[in-house]
């Protein structure tokens, strides 16, 4: 019988080799070597198990393809307090917040249109426009000290780019810890506004700045351009098995509108938030502040913690604002791949490097989420190490 060879798609061709640091780790637990991860950013891993809450499902059900008004008023409120005005019908809800980028990508670009990313970043962007067959253009993020946006370098890809159709903004950024100031959102939406393109403001990390009562505001009260703000209670309730994300929509009313009308219909066409979980959602934001502060205090134990012990080193922690990862610079006598597997295997710690999330130069990137004597373990291993 004569044998077919199935055909798939292209732009779902990705590499199946696994990456050395993976292998070995792999090869660590095989033989019951003991490691020091200093990787891991799930909170539920990191001492904070999930509330035990009810999730009956309802009686009856009622489908609401932007998802239950009882939670996108709590949403809507929990913007508020970080100085956003959106309504309630303006926000929409999705099971995470990749599949709400796969929505707003379908809503504004057509295959080959252009997203423009940040670079650093975080490398799921590109998964998630290879799906959704549109394209995605980087532009720099600059560390002098403090970490910016290269408007220079941005404007230039826009003007090189006619297909551009979105810049995606992370507030605050992962890893780099970078929170946009008032000049670079005025500068986005006056580029938005020129351009006739939206603006995707990532804001998951928004309730963890590293500096002690502070409250980050939110770019959801934007109503110059057409602005999409991306959140959930992955981060928000320290609480990445929930799967509820949320996106707010601001700007013109025309636009607004056009928008709404476009995310009901990709909302009716999919429903895969369950209701017993959108029902849960204003107990999990009013319950997120305990959790937020816990967070709060071991990122910022573990950050000067990071400070102390590598002053005078070879080591220099960069600095960052807000968040949950650190980055370290390595000094260049090897790869930042090669110092990650040299620390994994002579000194049985695990970090992250840089050019994973296309970083510049030699750099790590450690978890603050890290118990903190284990951080600390760490960041001396790291020390010894590379000196």
């Amino acid at each position: 019988m004569k044998q077919h060879r199935y055909r798939f798609s292209q732009r779902t061709t990705w590499p199946t080799e696994q990456n050395s640091i993976w292998t070995a780790t792999a090869d660590l637990r095989k033989l019951g070597e003991l490691y020091l991860d200093c990787t891991v950013s799930n909170p539920t891993q990191c001492g904070w198990p999930a509330p035990s809450i009810d999730l009956r499902l309802p009686t009856h059900y009622q489908p609401e393809p932007l998802g239950s008004i009882e939670a996108r008023q709590a949403i809507s409120a929990y913007i508020h307090a970080h100085g956003g005005e959106v309504p309630p019908h303006t926000i929409w809800l999705a099971s995470g917040t990749s599949e709400l980028y796969a929505q707003l990508m379908a809503m504004t670009a057509d295959a080959d249109d252009v997203w423009l990313v940040p670079r650093p970043g975080y490398p799921l962007f590109d998964y998630i426009a290879d799906i959704s067959g549109i394209k995605l253009q980087s532009y720099p993020l600059l560390y002098d000290g403090n970490w910016r946006i290269d408007f220079a370098g941005l404007r230039q890809t826009l003007h090189s780019q006619p297909r551009v159709r979105a810049i995606v903004t992370v507030s605050p950024h992962n890893p780099t810890g970078h929170v946009l100031s008032a000049t670079e959102c005025d500068a986005i939406i006056e580029l938005c506004l020129e351009f006739g393109i939206a603006w995707v403001v990532d804001e998951v990390f928004l309730d963890y700045p590293l500096q002690s009562g502070v409250i980050l505001p939110s770019s959801a009260r934007c109503q110059q351009a057409l602005t999409f703000t991306v959140s959930g209670l992955s981060k928000v309730a320290a609480l990445p098995q929930a799967k509820v994300a949320w996106s707010a929509v601001s700007g013109p009313y025309c636009a607004v509108r056009e928008a709404l009308r476009r995310a009901e219909w990709i909302g009716d066409t999919f429903l895969t938030l369950p209701a017993a979980i959108q029902h849960q959602v204003p107990m999990l934001l009013d319950q997120a502040p305990l959790r937020q502060r816990e967070i709060h205090e071991r990122c910022r134990i573990n950050q000067r913690t990071a400070t102390e012990l590598l002053h005078g080193t070879a080591v220099t922690p960069l600095n960052v604002t807000a968040g949950w990862s650190l980055p370290l610079r390595l000094p260049a006598t090897h790869t930042d791949e090669e110092w990650a597997l040299k620390l994994l295997n002579e000194s049985r710690i695990l970090v992250q490097p840089g050019s994973w999330f296309e970083m510049e130069g030699t750099h790590v990137v450690m978890s603050l989420l890290t118990p903190p004597e284990s951080f600390e373990a760490g960041i001396r291993a790291i020390a010894l190490g590379v000196d």
